[in-house]
């Protein structure tokens, strides 16, 4: 059951981002759902073979503020609800309150919604919980780091093909009102930025680490080649295109907040690689990897 349950959490880190952005509400629906699942099959399996549920760290504030959203909705005592909100009695009282002045209310006036987000926010602290439960597992975060920068470096691909052959379709199928302003699958460019700024510094973290080994004197020529003879080196170089590929997907999604943050994230590592005493090589390494990017982008 384990195995089904990583399947899924994979295989919902594939299709959140594909159907749309997971903005539409079967897609939600179905986000939620296969979410639930999941983390079911996971405490099953653990439970049934009696194997450890690991801590989660930041567990308890998210439960509390679920808690929080569930208070909203809630009936409440009108004199309750009067300490906590007084300005909802008033809404209250002007409308359905007419009916039955003694009736128990929530906070929320818009329960629909209410209940809404409480689910969106659960399926979002599940899956926490089942990120923390299955990548504590050495391989199975190796396998899925790789599997997700390869995945997330073909979507940039096909973002950057798709801005440039398609005009207000997604998938050049899929119609988009005038003022979407769509990038790749998502129908909201700053959510593609989002999700690209969030795998690029791991990517050029895995750069920087899986840089070849190389303690003797050559020419750069020399050096060059031998990345490509060493082993391992094939993966350094795909890294390093995975990145400016993701870079400039970034540029051109036209997301001023997700270059702020991509760019405010790499200065920080930049300058944590560059105070380490060892990591000098590879702060400059990345300086100069960035001024390679920002010459391709321009």
């Amino acid at each position: 059951m384990e195995k089904s349950s990583y399947r899924l959490f994979f295989f919902l880190l594939v299709f959140s981002p594909l159907a749309f952005g997971t903005v539409e509400q079967w897609s939600l629906t179905l986000m939620e759902a296969l979410t639930f699942l999941a983390v079911a099959l996971l405490l099953l399996h653990r439970l049934y073979r009696k194997e450890p549920i690991y801590s989660v760290p930041g567990l308890l504030p998210l439960c509390l503020f679920l808690c929080y959203l569930l208070l909203q909705l809630l009936p409440l005592p009108p004199a309750l609800l009067k300490i906590i909100s007084p300005e909802t009695v008033n809404i209250y009282q002007e409308t359905i309150g007419i009916l039955d002045p003694a009736a128990w209310f929530s906070i929320s006036v818009n329960k629909k919604t209410g209940f809404r987000e409480f689910f969106r926010y659960g399926t979002y602290v599940c899956f926490y919980f089942l990120t923390i439960q299955l990548l504590t597992d050495k391989h199975k975060l190796q396998r899925t780091v790789y599997n997700v920068i390869i995945f997330i470096s073909l979507l940039a691909a096909f973002a950057i093909i798709q801005n440039y052959t398609s005009v207000g379709t997604i998938y050049w199928l899929k119609t988009v009102s005038g003022r979407s302003n769509i990038f790749g699958p998502y129908v909201n460019h700053n959510h593609f930025a989002g999700l690209v700024e969030m795998i690029l510094p791991l990517v050029l973290c895995l750069f920087l680490y899986l840089k070849p080994k190389i303690k003797y004197k050559q020419t750069w020529r020399e050096k060059i080649v031998e990345i490509f003879d060493i082993q391992g080196g094939e993966v350094h170089i795909l890294m390093g295109f995975s990145a400016i590929l993701l870079t400039g997907s970034l540029v051109l999604s036209l997301s001023r907040g997700g270059l702020i943050s991509a760019c405010l994230a790499l200065m920080v590592l930049v300058l944590l690689l560059m105070v380490r005493g060892r990591q000098k090589g590879k702060g400059f390494l990345l300086l100069f990897f960035l001024g390679v990017i920002l010459f391709s982008v321009s």
